[in-house]
């Protein structure tokens, strides 16, 4: 998205809060939504004009966005009810055709609990304890999951995976140190 488009999406979101917004201000929030399509800003400062009075921040805007793009993640209650539904239709030994009819974070958070098999097997009588780990197990993978969305793709890995930097200046430094292979 080119600078234009942005304050066109934005002249929006001030127009619609009733407070404009400085240069400066304009840069900094640029800097931090260019990375986002158009449509999904356009979507999420929409939404947040439905739902919101105030100023939103920018990390408001960029997790309306990541729903805008990748739609909202299932609720616990929704989740679990459709693993529910799936160990009760194919059971133990349908793996293939149950894992059809999950979602990924579902599904996700199955193995995190231990497998199908584990779950599938789970007495009846363990339900209520079935149930709290499930959702502790979901809403935790939940969370991550929303936080990697709003994040811009330049950010994750630095903010994710700290110990691949390391390793990767580490490799930079030796290449510096030795030069390149000959061929």
């Amino acid at each position: 998205m080119n600078l234009d488009e942005f304050e066109s999406a934005l002249n929006v979101l001030q127009a619609g809060i009733g407070k404009p917004m400085s240069a400066e201000k304009t840069e900094v929030w640029y800097q931090c939504l260019n990375d986002l399509p158009l449509p999904a800003l356009q979507a999420a400062i929409t939404r947040y004009l439905c739902e919101g009075d105030y100023w939103p921040s920018i990390a408001k805007i960029r997790k309306l966005a990541g729903a805008a793009m990748h739609g909202e993640c299932l609720s616990f209650g929704e989740s679990y009810d459709r693993m529910c539904l799936a160990r009760r239709l194919h059971g133990i030994y349908e793996i293939p055709i149950a894992r059809e009819m999950l979602d990924d974070l579902t599904w996700r958070t199955i193995q995190g609990l231990g497998g199908w098999t584990s779950v599938c097997e789970a007495l009846t009588d363990q339900r209520c304890t079935e149930r709290a780990q499930f959702r502790m197990v979901y809403e935790s993978l939940r969370d991550r999951e929303e936080r990697h969305r709003a994040l811009p793709e330049a950010v994750r890995p630095r903010i994710e995976n700290p110990k691949q930097l390391k390793i990767e200046a580490a490799v930079l430094k030796l290449a510096a140190h030795f030069g390149k292979p000959n061929d």
